[in-house]
């Protein structure tokens, strides 16, 4: 008899004004960081960047990396709020 309670799903609930998470983050670092990679701003601080805003990495930093965000400017974002996007295949 199968336990119909433990069923996995890849479904996950989406409700109004909660952000839908980002899951298979690539590490942002010091060390993979580089100048021109393109990266994704998972931040959810109010009133600053929108969560899920891309950008271009000007410079990069010990702790935090300088990002170009089109109209929003260069911010300092550090690292743990940024991800890597996926080079194109």
């Amino acid at each position: 008899m199968d336990n119909q309670l433990q069923h996995q799903s890849d479904y996950q609930l989406s409700l109004p004004g909660i952000l839908p998470t980002v899951h298979n983050l690539n590490d942002a670092s010091a060390r993979h960081a580089i100048e021109g990679d393109a990266v994704l701003y998972i931040g959810t601080s109010p009133n600053v960047l929108p969560h899920g805003s891309r950008g271009v990495v000007k410079y990069t930093h010990l702790h935090r990396a300088s990002v170009d965000m089109g109209q929003s400017g260069i911010w300092r974002i550090p690292y743990h709020l940024l991800s890597l996007l996926a080079e194109a295949a």
